[in-house]
C-alpha cells in the first residue's frame, strides 16, 4: 500500500461481533476500500458496497457480487498432505481443526478427511477447538484416550494446534514424534522450526497473498461494475521432523481429486 502512495488504516478485532461493531464504524472514515482478514457477514458487504466501497477478502471466500478475494490453496494443500501421509503408511488419523464456524479452518479439515477417505483410512476423528496451543494439547489427549491410542498421524488446521499436540504426544502420553505418530500443521508460524518441535507444516506465501490482494483492490477501483475474481495463491509444505512422510516432491496433482 505504502508503494502505492496510499495511506492506510489499520483495523484489529478480537471477535466476531466486535468485527460487525468495528466495521460500522469504519464506514465514519473516507475509505476507498477495504481488505478483509475477518470473516464479513453479508450484511456487513452490502453495508459497505452502499458506500461504494469495494471490499477484497484476505483468505476467505464469499459469493457476493463485485467481491474479490486471494487466499492460500488451502484444500489442495490438504489433500496433499493427507495423500503424503496415506502414502507412508499413516491409516488412523485424528484432525483438529478450530471452531467449527471458522471457514479456512474448516476448508482445509473437509480436504483432508475427503482425500483421507478416498484412498482408504481405516479410522478418521475429526474435531475442533480453538486455536491454541492450550486447546491443542487438551484436545490430542482427550482424544487419543477415546480412540485407545489407535492413532498413527495428527493433522490440526493450525500451528498452534499442532505444537500443543506434539507436546501432549510427548509429555503427557509418552510417544516419540515421529517414531510413533506424525503430526503435521498449517501455516509455518516462527515456533515450528524452533529445535525443539521442528514442526513439519505449510507454509503460506504471506507476501504475494498481500500483493494481490493490493493488486486487485486496484483493479476494482478502477473497474468496479467487473465480474468478481479469485485468486489461489500455491503454497509450500515444509518437511522437519515431526512426520514420517511420502515426499511430497513425489505427489503430482493426479494423486490428489
Amino acid at each position: 500500500m505504502a508503494a502505492a502512495n496510499s495511506k492506510l488504516l489499520l483495523i484489529t478485532v478480537e471477535s466476531d461481533q466486535a468485527v460487525h461493531d468495528t466495521l460500522g464504524r469504519a464506514l465514519d472514515f473516507p475509505l476507498d476500500g477495504l481488505i478483509s482478514c475477518a470473516d464479513l457477514s453479508a450484511a456487513d458487504i452490502r453495508a459497505f458496497q452502499r458506500h461504494d466501497v469495494p471490499v477484497v477478502l484476505f483468505n476467505r471466500h464469499s459469493t457476493a457480487r463485485r467481491v474479490d478475494s486471494v487466499a492460500t490453496d488451502n484444500a489442495n494443500a490438504s489433500k496433499r498432505i493427507a495423500a503424503a501421509l496415506r502414502k507412508a503408511g499413516h491409516s488412523r488419523f485424528l484432525c483438529i481443526g478450530g471452531p467449527e464456524d471458522a471457514p479456512v479452518s474448516r476448508a482445509r479439515i473437509d480436504a483432508f478427511v475427503e482425500e483421507a477417505q478416498r484412498l482408504g483410512a481405516r479410522q478418521i476423528v475429526s474435531l475442533h477447538t480453538d486455536f491454541s496451543y492450550e486447546e491443542g494439547s487438551a484436545a490430542t489427549a482427550a482424544a487419543f484416550k477415546r480412540a485407545n491410542g489407535n492413532i498413527d498421524a495428527v493433522f490440526c488446521a493450525n500451528d498452534q494446534i499442532a505444537l500443543g499436540a506434539l507436546d501432549a504426544c510427548r509429555f503427557d502420553l509418552g510417544l516419540s514424534v515421529p517414531k510413533d505418530i506424525s503430526i503435521v500443521g498449517f501455516d509455518d508460524v516462527p515456533d515450528a522450526s524452533r529445535p525443539t518441535y521442528m514442526l513439519t507444516t505449510v507454509r503460506q506465501d504471506v507476501r504475494q497473498l498481500a500483493s494481490e490482494a493490493v493488486r486487485m483492490l486496484a483493479l476494482r477501483l478502477a473497474a468496479p461494475s467487473r465480474r468478481a475474481c479469485t485468486v489461489i495463491v500455491p503454497s509450500k509444505l515444509i518437511e522437519r521432523g515431526s512426520a514420517n512422510l511420502f515426499s511430497a516432491d513425489r505427489i503430482s496433482s493426479a494423486d490428489v481429486r
